[in-house]
């Protein structure tokens, strides 16, 4: 670049900063967005891959449902390994000593090697060994702080789990191998106790809902890649994960989440950017007189170009600089609430990489978005030094620049693109952005068409309102995209958020059961219907056999390689491991979609009855055969009939139900709901309970409610990003109502000067306002519930309902924000006296 231009940029600036806080807050509120979200994710992904053995609690993980290791899978993995730690994780009942405090817990009862890495820190001064020991009478236990902070349960009290009891000692304040839990033992407040004090309490009877967990120091030189494929060979029935793989869960779950807020950090980049464009227009707009000077004394539209695209260079570098520096701060000060959030332990790192990434963002949108006014602005003639600045009219850039800006924002959504974790998302972000950009822009030209053509038909406030809408060098377009594309976010925001709620609501029918008994074993029928008929209050009891097992086989192939939609994954996932059951009647209010059900009395090969979405999702159909392994045993059974399921009915149901041969005679438990009116609900659930402790009480509403307060935590994280969105579009809007200041300063004046009262001008300055902001409003409504209507149907699965309240509540803030920042341009404007502007005239 010519020195000479470097240097009369460097001279030019000196006149200071005061007029670039827009600009520099634009663009580092969207880089900081990005850079947090780039931090952490890095952050978290390096903590899972160097803290694997402290996540996992070992080099390797060996787990097995219902039972314990055999001796010779024990010996096998104690051959090759230097420590042992052994704990048992469980779903079971907490009876405290008022039964309404009653709640199911994840309970994990482990021996005195664990944990093998990390410690479990409790809070004050307790050490963990000495919580779960046995003292006073009962066995020590400590809780997950939910328990205590929903009172629940108090330090010191008595609770029972089965037939023993155990007193509150402390608060788990971190459990080192918390996120490799399976799902299901994740989801319920985590309570720990020790491995001896389950025995003899009834709570690992036959068809408890137990895994037995292993965690193992390896011996040095064992190659875990060779041990893994021995087990797996040798022991199919068996889960297997080493340190590397931690926990998949948790990593998938950290790039999914990344992804989206990677994207909508993008999305308040690319919204200030909208800000970063009016700050250089309002600059350029300054500099048309030094423009015009370097035009007059020989200066070339490149030798312009390279002084003002230098000074543009720099602010852009110093604004992407602020935001990185900004979001790494945001990230470390978040990093304490992350870890305790995902027991991950946190290192903050800059990766060169992702900083690479997050500058060619920052870089690439201030060149996407600075470009085309500064292309305007070199078309400035010398004769502006001859005219009022104000009354310049704007030049249009040649089409050199705007094949430039179109591949500068080609080349944006080429990285997006390319570095996203989820290419499909990635692009179908870039296509949503892209299409909003299109309609906003479209909504604006065609209110700008309207007003003009409506123009004389109202009165002169609304004239001259409209007039405004559509004048050369209108903000009219900047305004309904900023404010449109932020609103667009929220409303889209509220609108899944709200739909959530109603899914939830929802989730429960008028008919649906209010508890669920899960492991109830053969000899157990009598007591449990014996209290049952006992307690008054329950109207109705649905039992059905309970079988577990895994899908080995899908028409001859692994069933991994026979799925050929990812959305029938669940059914496979956890290698293949399902509950089963069988019936010789037909099941209750089930829609049949081909074939019919097995006679009564049916006792030849297995049939089987499949889920619809089983046989969409792997490509079975009538008479196609599907292999079980159940105890250990083998059964292939034919596709006999394929139905559809109403999950939400609450009703037993199993995506695979066999006829009764030869299950019958396979040692199995079963499951039962109930139907329970209010006074009777605990009664029942803590009766059954006591009795029989190796039985799953699961109340539905508890379940229910602690569904709602995990969607809520995400509702509340989904409202902060849109909040930041929100945030670029205020800082947008006020650099628009900056950047008019003068302009509007010297209209007003002109409407003083010919008689217009400070009560005129104020309404007609507000009417444009008010027409902007509620065309935006209309435009984002429009757009944000299309989108979450994608995301609730594509995304989640489910019906969305347009909610109007919802919808309605959001684009009257949009209102307000419009109206508010541009009174306070039009208060500004008003302060200015006429005299100062005719003396200069």
């Amino acid at each position: 670049m010519n020195a000479t231009a470097i240097r009369i940029a460097l001279r030019d600036l000196r006149r200071g900063y005061r007029g670039f806080w827009i600009f520099f807050s634009c663009l580092a509120l969207g880089v900081a967005a990005i850079t947090t979200v780039a931090v952490l994710s890095a952050s978290l992904t390096s903590g899972i891959e160097r803290d694997g053995k402290s996540i996992l609690g070992g080099d390797i993980a060996v787990q097995q449902q219902f039972r314990s290791l055999s001796e010779e899978q024990f010996d096998a993995l104690s051959s090759e390994s230097l420590e042992i730690a052994e704990f048992i994780e469980l779903s079971t009942l907490l009876r405290a000593k008022d039964a309404n405090n009653s709640i199911l817990v994840s309970l994990k009862a482990v021996d005195d090697a664990y944990p093998l890495y990390g410690e479990v820190k409790i809070k004050g001064e307790q050490l963990f060994a000495q919580s779960i020991t046995f003292q006073d009478g009962a066995w020590g236990a400590v809780v997950d702080p939910f328990l205590v902070e929903s009172e629940r349960v108090r330090i010191g009290d008595l609770v029972d789990f089965g037939t023993n009891k155990f007193r509150i000692i402390g608060i788990i304040e971190d459990e080192p191998d918390r996120v490799a839990s399976s799902g299901r033992f994740a989801f319920w407040p985590r309570v720990i106790v020790h491995r001896d004090s389950i025995e003899n309490s009834g709570l690992l009877g036959f068809g408890s809902r137990s895994n037995f967990e292993y965690r193992s120091i390896l011996k040095e030189g064992v190659d875990t890649v060779a041990l893994r494929s021995k087990f797996e060979t040798q022991w199919t029935n068996l889960g297997f994960r080493d340190y590397r793989n931690a926990s998949p869960d948790l990593s998938e779950i950290v790039q999914r989440i990344g992804v989206l807020l990677s994207l909508a950090g993008l999305t308040t980049l690319l919204v200030g950017g909208v800000g970063v464009s009016n700050a250089i227009r309002a600059y350029m707009d300054t500099r048309l007189v030094t423009i015009a000077i370097l035009k007059c004394i020989g200066g070339s539209n490149r030798f312009v170009l390279r002084t003002f695209l230098f000074q543009i260079v720099l602010l852009s570098a110093i604004g992407v600089l602020i935001g990185i520096v900004a979001g790494t701060g945001i990230a470390i000060f978040a990093s304490t609430a992350v870890e305790r959030l995902l027991s991950v332990p946190l290192d903050i790192t800059l990766d060169p990489v992702l900083m690479g990434i997050v500058i060619a963002y920052g870089m690439l949108t201030a060149m996407l978005f600075t470009l085309w006014p500064l292309a305007c602005a070199l078309n400035t003639s010398p004769a502006t030094l001859f005219r009022n600045a104000i009354s310049v009219e704007r030049q249009r850039a040649s089409w050199k620049f705007v094949a430039i800006t179109v591949g500068i924002a080609v080349l944006l959504a080429v990285i997006v693109i390319a570095t996203a974790y989820q290419k499909s998302f990635a692009i179908w972000f870039v296509i949503g952005v892209s299409v909003a950009w299109i309609v906003f822009r479209l909504i604006s030209l065609l209110v700008m068409r309207l007003a003009k053509l409506a123009g004389g038909r109202f009165s002169p406030i609304v004239q001259l309102a409209l007039a405004n809408l559509h004048r050369p060098g209108a903000s009219t377009a900047d305004t309904v995209l900023a404010i449109g594309l932020g609103l667009s976010v929220l409303i889209a925001t509220a609108m899944v958020s709200a739909n959530l709620n109603q899914q939830i609501s929802n989730m429960i029918p008028e008919a649906a059961p209010e508890f669920f008994f899960i492991g109830i074993q053969s000899d157990q029928f009598d007591e449990f219907h014996q209290i049952v008929e006992e307690i008054g209050g329950v109207t109705e009891v649905e039992v059905m056999p309970y079988i577990p097992g895994r899908i080995t086989r899908i028409k001859g192939l692994d069933p991994l390689d026979a799925l050929v939609n990812e959305d029938g994954r669940w059914i496979v996932d956890d290698g293949g491991e399902r509950s089963f059951s069988y019936t010789a009647e037909p099941l209750k209010d089930v829609k049949m979609i081909a074939g019919d059900w097995w006679p009564p009395d049916y006792a030849g090969e297995p049939l089987l009855s499949i889920h619809e979405e089983v046989a969409d999702n792997f490509d079975v159909g009538i008479g196609d055969e599907i292999t079980l392994n159940i105890l250990g045993r083998e059964i292939i059974g034919k596709v006999h009939n394929i139905r559809d399921l109403e999950w939400r009915s609450m009703r037993l149901n199993f995506a695979i139900t066999l006829s009764p041969e030869p299950l019958r005679s396979i040692p199995h438990s079963s499951v039962a709901t109930a139907h329970v009116d209010d006074e009777s609900e605990f009664i029942l659930q803590d009766r059954i309970a006591s009795a029989m402790p190796s039985v799953t009480v699961i109340r539905v509403k508890e379940a229910l409610n602690r569904v709602a307060e995990l969607a809520g935590r995400a509702q509340n994280a989904a409202r902060s990003i849109s909040a930041v969105t929100i945030a670029a579009g205020i800082l947008v809007l006020a650099g628009i109502v900056i950047s008019e200041n003068r302009r509007r300063a010297y209209e007003s004046v002109l409407l003083k000067t010919i008689g217009a009262t400070r009560r005129y001008i104020l309404a007609t300055f507000s009417l444009e306002y008010l027409l902007q902001g509620t065309v935006s409003a209309l435009a984002a409504t429009f757009l944000g519930s299309l989108t979450s209507w994608a995301v609730v149907s594509g995304l989640m699965g489910w019906n969305w309902s347009f909610l109007p309240l919802s919808a309605v509540n959001t684009a009257i803030l949009g209102l307000a924000i419009s109206l508010v920042l541009g009174m306070l341009g039009i208060w500004q404007a008003l302060r200015h006296r006429p005299l100062y502007y005719l003396r200069n005239e």
